[in-house]
């Protein structure tokens, strides 16, 4: 009598929750629905979307948090959650002028924000700055400064707290 013996090798579950996941980078507010790709590897392998995973996202359109959410198909199992920052759009003058006094700005208007932050110096590389929040686009600043250089980032208030998009490039007036 021979005796074999068999041996069935099933497929071992992985969850996710052993996955990695590529970090996501901050995305600028358009207006649509934000949808970064996610990159998942388990031991150096790179796992395949709608393979071995599918994502779903939620609050991706507004500026603030968004939520990625990662659920295992096949032999990965379970579900993770990634996050992503929206942040407003770069913000830009669109208009400046001197006056006797200081220095009238115009900004252009950006949809999901609450207010712009301009900051101002005597000195190009913006030592010894001084601030100003504003809800407004238009605003005069005071200065005697014979060249006063600007700069300006957006906010949106979001949960209480202030999330910025990133500043203008320094320009002399």
């Amino acid at each position: 009598i021979i005796n074999k013996i068999i041996i069935l090798i099933f497929p071992t579950k992985v969850k996710l929750s052993k996955v990695k996941v590529s970090k996501i980078k901050a995305k600028v507010y358009t207006g649509k629905a934000l949808k970064p790709a996610v990159k998942l590897t388990y031991k150096n392998k790179a796992l395949q979307l709608n393979k071995d995973y599918k994502v779903t996202y939620k609050n991706n359109k507004k500026v603030g948090t968004a939520t990625i959410t990662i659920k295992g198909i096949g032999k990965y199992t379970g579900t993770k959650e990634v996050t992503f920052k929206i942040t407003p759009a770069k913000a830009v003058i669109s208009k400046a002028s001197k006056t006797k006094t200081g220095l009238t700005l115009k900004l252009k208007a950006l949809k999901q924000v609450s207010g712009y932050v301009v900051t101002y110096s005597s000195d190009k590389a913006m030592k010894k700055s001084k601030s100003v929040t504003t809800k407004k686009t238009s605003l005069t600043i005071k200065t005697s400064a014979k060249t006063t250089y600007v700069k300006v980032k957006a906010y949106k208030l979001v949960n209480g707290k202030k999330v910025y998009g990133s500043s203008s490039s320094v320009k002399g007036y």
